[in-house]
């Protein structure tokens, strides 16, 4: 019997097995984060059974501490947020999320056309859907949430983000993380890192080939606001 080995057949048996790597390295980072996540949700639990039990015990001796039960149950309620705003976190960490693509034909081409540039390895596995429900006559597309499976597949989706601004088609497509509400709150009231006068002043100058003895200083880098994702939920 006369066996295959053309150069096609064996690159088609590298990727199978490539593929099948990347699988099972995928379902230890998911099995690894599952442990993480169920042994941070059983501290917490056991944090809110001991709140449980302090508010029957005070319930038992009938003693008039509404205010204290109020603090109590905020504080159940502030622990049950953080679990769901870390849980929400997690998932959303390797997703990103892409603006500006039409909901038409055209949309699906533009959408193909920027997994193609940003993900050129990872195409095929890459997932995606719809951020909220469609509304008519809306004024501007839903965001467009990418499933990546790894960090390096984000990291690497970001890093070529750079490609957009060569297709006139992508020049107004955005590409941003995928964080939760709590998230942009955050990244938008963080302190904006600037120079100090002092550093300014200590700062060597740069010594100009071009004009002998004279300095150039060096411009100071502009920051942009954080804009807020709407409709994220």
């Amino acid at each position: 019997m006369v066996v295959d080995h053309s150069p096609k057949k064996d690159y088609v048996n590298e990727q199978k097995r490539s593929e099948e790597v990347t699988l099972v390295t995928v379902l230890q980072a998911i099995k690894s984060m599952d442990a993480k996540i169920n042994e941070r949700l059983q501290h917490v639990e056991e944090k809110t059974n001991l709140i449980y039990d302090r508010v029957r015990e005070l319930e038992s001796k009938g003693l008039h501490m509404q205010d204290e039960l109020e603090d109590v149950k905020s504080s159940i309620k502030d622990c049950r947020d953080d679990i769901k705003e870390q849980t929400d976190r997690i998932k959303r960490r390797d997703n990103l999320i892409v603006m500006g693509i039409p909901e038409n034909t055209e949309g699906e081409e533009m959408l193909t056309e920027l997994i193609t540039l940003i993900l050129p390895d990872y195409y095929m596995m890459v997932m995606h859907d719809r951020v909220g429900p469609k509304k008519e006559n809306a004024n501007h597309p839903r965001p467009i949430r990418l499933f990546l499976q790894n960090p390096k597949m984000k990291s690497t989706a970001l890093k070529n983000c750079k490609l957009l601004k060569n297709h006139i088609r992508l020049q107004k497509v955005s590409v941003r993380k995928d964080l939760t509400k709590i998230e942009q709150l955050e990244k938008k009231n963080s302190p904006r890192v600037t120079r100090s006068a002092s550093q300014r002043a200590n700062k060597r100058p740069r010594i100009s080939p071009a004009v002998g003895g004279e300095t150039s200083s060096s411009s100071l880098t502009n920051y942009r606001p954080v804009e807020i994702l709407e409709s994220m939920e």
